[in-house]
């Protein structure tokens, strides 16, 4: 178990929130996320900002996850990343979007770290709600939302795994996605 460092992920947050230049907040929140997923054992990095070869579609972060102990052992061994730091909802457009990202890299698991989640009620999987159930439904693709309360929440690695495994479980058992605000 790492302890994550509160006054940087305060720092990080602070350039997001005081900065109106888009490829700051972009830059800040990856910078968070590798924060976040390089302190759990066996997580390396990949990639940053890459294209595909046709450079139709970008990938914002990948890593590696080859430690079967980690607690992450029920996730693809690579690990797809999308940032959104905006103050709204990411839309059921943007949301397919990465989801077709998944898709087109042959994966099953992708976390979308959107700092104000997503539009529509997980109550009622509607909106991008909906748009993350269908491809569950019909692929098995399954897309991780993490929110800016739940970074804020994190205190180390253990916090970490234990909210994807929560996420994990929820999407299984109960066709939700959960949201630990």
């Amino acid at each position: 178990m790492v302890r994550y460092s509160k006054r940087r992920i305060s720092e990080l947050f602070q350039t997001i929130d005081t900065t109106t230049d888009a490829n700051i907040q972009g830059d800040a929140l990856e910078e968070l996320t590798c924060l976040l997923f390089l302190a759990i054992p066996g997580i390396k990095f990949g990639k940053k900002d890459f294209f595909n070869e046709r450079k139709s579609q970008e990938i914002d972060i990948g890593f590696s996850n080859f430690n079967p102990y980690n607690g992450l052992n029920m996730i693809d061994p690579i690990i797809i990343v999308e940032c959104k730091s905006s103050s709204e909802p990411l839309c059921s457009k943007d949301t397919a979007w990465f989801i077709d990202k998944i898709r087109r890299k042959h994966q099953k698991f992708g976390f979308l770290i959107s700092l104000s989640g997503i539009t529509g009620n997980p109550t009622k999987n509607n909106a991008a709600h909906d748009v993350i159930m269908q491809a569950f439904n019909q692929e098995g693709i399954m897309i991780f939302i993490i929110i800016r309360e739940e970074i804020l929440s994190l205190t180390d690695t253990k916090d970490f795994v234990e909210l994807i495994q929560q996420k994990f479980s929820k999407l299984i058992f109960d066709e939700k996605i959960f949201y630990h605000a």
